[in-house]
């Protein structure tokens, strides 16, 4: 994701989930993702937050899968998603499912 930064103390992810699926019988749906976590791809990390004259660090790099509070988002452009460091919960598997 070339030329693009978020500001300081932002993420930017993009969600994985709420893909639409199609059974045999040819009835599309939606997989029901839980209410307040989801799980998305870190694309690009801010500079670090400043909080008292310091710099706060994260716990996961460009690439990693994450679980975070999608309640709380700063807003979604194109398919990525804005989110503060705090609202990371989690660094999983690419293939651990949620829900």
């Amino acid at each position: 994701m070339s030329g693009f930064k978020p500001s300081r103390g932002k993420i930017a992810l993009r969600h994985i989930g709420n893909d639409c699926e199609s059974e045999t019988g040819g009835i599309i749906y939606t997989k029901r993702e839980h209410a307040i976590y989801g799980k998305a791809q870190v694309l690009s990390i801010g500079h670090p937050e400043i909080v008292d004259g310091k710099e706060i660090g994260v716990d996961f790099a460009v690439g990693d899968y994450v679980l975070y509070n999608h309640q709380e988002g700063w807003g979604e452009y194109s398919g990525i998603r804005l989110v503060k460091p705090s609202q990371i919960i989690a660094v999983i598997d690419e293939d651990t499912e949620i829900g």
